[in-house]
């Protein structure tokens, strides 16, 4: 899974785009029904501790999420995990500046 992201023009806000993995850490294959979401956290980089959001409706090979009200949206760092559905989280992929 890849995780990019891009700031708006006016800043304040990142919208993140990954793909839907389609393997699980042990080689497996990963099917739609199998994800029951994403998890996303973030960060601005002077933090220690992450904010968590769960991103559930994404069934393509595209998703995307817009996270908003970023004082500084350069100065965060971000990172993004597929989640099955019982529970169990894939390795976390961060995005890069």
């Amino acid at each position: 899974m890849e995780l990019g992201r891009s700031s708006s023009s006016g800043g304040g806000s990142v919208t993140l785009t990954w793909s839907q993995p389609t393997e699980r850490v042990n080689g497996s294959p990963l099917t739609d029904d199998d994800i029951s979401g994403y998890t996303i956290r973030y960060r601005s980089s002077s933090n220690v501790s992450f904010n968590t959001i769960f991103v559930e409706n994404c069934r393509s090979n595209s998703c995307t999420y817009k996270v908003e009200d970023l004082s500084n949206p350069s100065e965060y760092d971000f990172q993004v995990a597929a989640v099955d559905s019982v529970g169990l989280h894939s390795e976390f992929v961060s995005a890069e500046n």
